[in-house]
């Protein structure tokens, strides 16, 4: 007779079912475990991207309180009040000077026997209007005048004149004798040099 041992085959299908049940398990909870701390990570990382949200716009909002404040946007009126005022000086400055240089050129050309009594000066057109002691000096002073303006035969005296103050259209408008001697008027237009005016 033959005795076939049936309990140890069945104890050991058990424990091979028991087996696969722990690992299935297992694997189970390793996996919602991975979820979890998954879900944790994603939570952390979107409760710290909203903290510094919050940070940023509050950060924002006292700057542009800050920036809008009464007494910076006041500062900030001073301040363009201040750079108009700098351009209206500088403009002024220039065109000051240039009329400072007009004066001093005019000076120099000026015979010693010619007082001048007024001059005019409006955009680049000038009046001038003096006593001379005779008509020769106030030839003299037109024609002085006349000869600022560059000569085409010499290019040494038209480079060098480039850099001063030139008149044209020079006419004298009226001359009239007076007991101190002889009235005149004179009208020119004078070019101011691009480059400015030499020394």
């Amino acid at each position: 007779m033959i005795q076939i041992n049936l309990i140890p085959d069945a104890l050991l299908k058990r424990r091979q079912e028991t087996k696969t049940k722990q690992t299935v398990t297992q694997l189970f909870i390793a996996w919602i475990g991975i979820l979890l701390v998954a879900v944790v990570l994603m939570f952390g990382w979107k409760l710290i991207q909203d903290t510094r949200l919050k940070v940023a716009k509050s950060n924002y909002n006292k700057i542009a309180a800050d920036v809008n404040s009464p007494a910076n946007v006041k500062f900030r009126q001073e301040a363009l009040e201040v750079q108009a005022s700098l351009a209206a000086l500088d403009k002024l400055f220039n065109g000051q000077k240039k009329y400072s240089a007009v004066n001093s050129r005019l000076a120099a050309l000026t015979p010693k026997t010619i007082v001048l009594q007024s001059l005019a000066v409006d955009n680049a057109k000038i009046t001038i209007t003096g006593v001379a002691s005779s008509y020769l000096d106030i030839g003299k002073f037109v024609a002085s005048l006349k000869n600022t303006v560059p000569s085409s035969s010499s290019s040494t005296s038209a480079a060098s004149s480039t850099q001063v103050i030139t008149f044209n259209s020079v006419v004298l408008a009226g001359v009239s004798a007076s007991t101190g001697g002889v009235t005149f008027n004179i009208t020119a237009n004078y070019t101011y040099p691009a480059g400015g005016v030499s020394q």
